[in-house]
């Protein structure tokens, strides 16, 4: 099974479970409100357990890499890449497209996962702009 994250965007976060071809077997969308590092973890156990799956069925990794929000996109990324390692399963990155359907993305993933042949790797995020650093208030 392939367990696919995307915190790319600030307010929603998409997760989904997909079998070795890519089809989607349940997927979740998230609603937050600045508090997505508290729902991420929580979520996939729901999502996990919703599917009748465990940690350990889940063979491959999909994450959003970017474009998006800075923090968003390091929340989804670390803990794909957090799992994948403690797991000893690929992670592959995949950039968000508006008009693509989440099955499209989805298979795509199946394919760069079957080429990874188990090769552990990271992901790295894609932000699409450079950062914008204010100052500190005094």
């Amino acid at each position: 099974m392939i367990l696919y994250i995307d915190t790319h965007h600030g307010d929603t976060s998409t997760l989904a479970t997909a079998n070795r071809a890519g089809l989607v077997v349940r997927q979740r969308v998230l609603h937050h409100d600045r508090d997505q590092s508290v729902q991420l973890l929580p979520a996939i156990e729901a999502l996990l357990r919703s599917s009748k799956l465990k940690l350990t069925d889940i063979t491959g990794i999909g994450v959003v890499q970017g474009e998006g929000g800075f923090t968003a996109l390091r929340l989804g990324i670390s803990t794909a890449n957090a799992l994948a390692y403690a797991l000893h399963i690929p992670v592959v990155g995949i950039m968000h497209r508006e008009t693509e359907r989440l099955e499209t993305r989805l298979q795509k993933i199946a394919r760069s996962l079957k080429t990874t042949r188990g090769k552990l790797r990271l992901v790295m995020p894609k932000y699409g702009r450079s950062p914008n650093i204010t100052h500190p208030k005094k």
